[in-house]
């Protein structure tokens, strides 16, 4: 049986080493998940790689320097998810998946797991209206580097949205993040949503970058 696997690359003359990339992942029927990065590298590498996509998706790389003065939703909390959330909050992930089209979707099983890990490592973030605890939002650190957070899993079930509750949950971890953690805020948009990319911009991140990903 062939070979599924995903692959991370990092070298300075792309150009010299797609070609002979391509051809050890067809020798060896290597057949690749996903690719991304920024478009000029994707492309130039599909244009030797040349496999049929399944779908492809531009996404904008925004970072923050300084947070904006925006309204926040009042007494509103953020913080850790905790295992009593795990149910709901593995619910939620599926949706965010399903909204962001990120299919095949995962087994149920997995989506658990990779929920609760998130909770055990501390990284899976709610907000909670003070009055009566109701959880409203959630969102994630999924990734993590000495100078660096990535924020993602955005998300607010469809009866709470139009509220403020996601572009307050994305402050408070930004600023948490920034104060806390000293570290710099990362997270991507699908460049075809101008509502999650105006929510983002209001709270003062900026597009710095374009990338494509490809799924195969």
């Amino acid at each position: 049986m062939p070979n599924k696997t995903n692959l991370a690359a990092f070298t300075t003359q792309f150009d010299v080493a797609v070609k002979p990339l391509v051809s050890y992942f067809n020798r060896n029927q290597i057949n690749l998940k996903v690719v991304n990065g920024k478009i000029d590298v994707v492309n130039s590498f599909m244009e030797i790689y040349q496999k049929p996509i399944t779908a492809s998706t531009t996404l904008l790389l925004h970072t923050i320097d300084t947070l904006q003065n925006i309204e926040l939703v009042q007494n509103s909390i953020l913080t850790l998810a905790t295992t009593q959330d795990l149910p709901i909050l593995t619910v939620w992930l599926k949706n965010f998946q399903i909204d962001a089209g990120l299919f095949p979707l995962k087994p149920d099983e997995e989506i658990r797991a990779v929920t609760e890990d998130k909770i055990t490592k501390k990284t899976l973030y709610k907000l909670v209206l003070n009055g009566d605890q109701q959880l409203v939002s959630m969102l994630a650190i999924v990734r993590e580097t000495e100078k660096f957070a990535v924020i993602s899993w955005v998300y607010t079930p469809p009866d709470s949205r139009s509220k403020g509750f996601a572009t307050t949950a994305v402050y408070k971890l930004t600023e948490l993040i920034h104060n806390t953690y000293q570290k710099q805020c990362i997270l991507f948009t699908d460049k075809s949503n101008p509502v999650s990319n105006k929510m983002y911009q209001n709270i003062g991140y900026q597009p710095i970058a374009e990338y494509l990903e490809i799924v195969f």
